[in-house]
């Protein structure tokens, strides 16, 4: 395509009269095959994105071969389904950290053994085989996890062209098989691969993903500093420098909670995860070196949640009933019993979750916090006037949340002619039609 005709042909893309036009124009582009005048087209499609235009383009591309859907390479349940599948992984992984685990896992590491030591967590040690070596090593597990970091962490080799279209395998290589996994490891969920200008190695290749509710496209080069990023904020300490049980690994848990990260808030919380298994060893509390706080009592409550969070619930409600027992007062004693009954209202066991509920109302949590699962346990169980006794007080008291709502007019429908005596105690005074 010769410079004057490549103009002509640039300006109908930019500026052409239809689409029809415009998608002519980027034909034209693709089959002259000039590198400079494509990542131009890729400029226009993305300053046009999202739109007829830029998904007609897409097409076009896939076609050709120059753009790949990442959706097939990628499971988000990988590890989770390890989890699930490998006995006693669960335990390696409190030891080690579920984030280094599947690091390990990336890598291509084999762990044989895993020796730890309750008193001195830090003198624990890690025996493990790497990938395509016979003899098996040994080393102090906080430099087993600094090893991971470093092995991740290192550069990649600069990508190879791959032909158009590529396969599975070319796919793989070229965007890293470490990537693919890291990714939903992070909530990064890859979706597109452009293929633009192979001769400019990680920067000819663009990635669509999408992490925390939006979609971005990055070169292939930032797309994977951006997975470095968060590898490389993983949590490698020395347990003499902080001291165990940490304020700051709390708050850490608390804000990874509160942007919905349970596997971060995991790692941070190591240190209660080990207390309990120790605890559960050896039924010593000499890891605590002091009486029980509120601090401690916290991140056991945080911990309980984080594994309720990701789905981990048995693991979830034994750990709160453990901390329920250990620690039979203080202020979170109530947060407890409410961690407990929120598992059983999500599994349905609503006769169940009605005593946590009530010990939580009794030892002091708010009765608006409390009253809409209580409301709705005892409801389900057919206690249906107690339920709408105490969301009708709620409801006059103008705290019953929409999502109460509905509860409260299930409850008044199935009291059927009782609702009037309801009404004359003042509890049923609300709009229902």
């Amino acid at each position: 395509m010769s410079d004057g005709n490549s103009d002509s042909v640039l300006k109908t893309l930019q500026a052409g009269r239809d689409d029809s036009e415009r998608l002519e124009a980027c034909r034209a582009i693709l089959d002259a095959g000039d590198p400079r005048i494509v990542r131009l087209l890729h400029d226009v499609r993305l300053a046009d994105s999202p739109s007829r235009f830029s998904h007609a383009v897409d097409e076009i591309l896939s076609e050709r071969g120059l753009l790949v859907d990442l959706g097939p390479f990628v499971v988000d349940t990988w590890f989770e389904s390890m989890l699930k599948r490998i006995d006693g992984f669960e335990e390696v992984c409190d030891v080690v950290g579920y984030r280094f685990m599947a690091f390990s896992l990336i890598i291509g590491i084999n762990l044989r053994a895993v020796m730890h030591n309750p008193e001195f967590p830090s003198d624990s040690t890690v025996e493990f085989v790497i990938q395509g070596e016979e003899e098996s090593q040994e080393a102090p597990i906080e430099d087993f996890r600094k090893m991971l970091l470093v092995s991740l962490l290192s550069d990649d080799p600069p990508p190879s062209p791959v032909p158009t279209p590529p396969s599975r395998d070319d796919v793989a290589r070229l965007v890293g098989v470490r990537y693919l996994l890291l990714s939903p490891l992070y909530n990064v969920h890859p979706r597109k691969l452009y293929i633009i200008d192979q001769e400019l190695g990680t920067d000819g290749y663009a990635v669509v993903f999408d992490h925390d509710g939006e979609t971005r496209e990055w070169s292939l080069e930032r797309f994977r500093e951006f997975l470095r990023g968060f590898v490389s904020e993983e949590q490698v300490r020395e347990p003499e420098a902080r001291g165990r049980f940490a304020v700051e690994d709390v708050r850490s848990a608390e804000k990874a909670l509160s942007v919905g990260n349970p596997e971060r808030a995991l790692e941070y919380l190591r240190d209660w995860i080990l207390f309990v298994r120790n605890y559960r060893l050896t039924g010593s509390v000499a890891q605590l070196v002091k009486e029980p706080d509120a601090l401690f009592a916290r991140g056991l409550l945080l911990t309980g949640r984080a594994y309720r969070l990701l789905g981990r619930k048995r693991l979830s409600e034994d750990l709160l009933r453990f901390s329920i027992q250990l620690l039979p007062s203080g202020a979170t004693l109530p947060k407890f019993y409410y961690e407990l009954a929120v598992i059983m209202m999500e599994e349905k066991r609503f006769g169940e979750a009605i005593g946590p509920l009530r010990h939580a109302l009794h030892l002091g949590l708010p009765h608006e916090r409390v009253y809409p699962h209580l409301g709705e346990a005892l409801m389900r169980s057919d206690r249906v006037v107690g339920a709408a006794l105490l969301l009708g007080e709620l409801n006059r008291e103008g705290l019953l949340l929409e999502s109460g709502q509905g509860i409260f007019k299930e409850c008044l429908r199935k009291m059927g002619p009782a609702r009037e005596i309801l009404e004359e105690l003042g509890n049923g005074r609300e709009s229902v039609s």
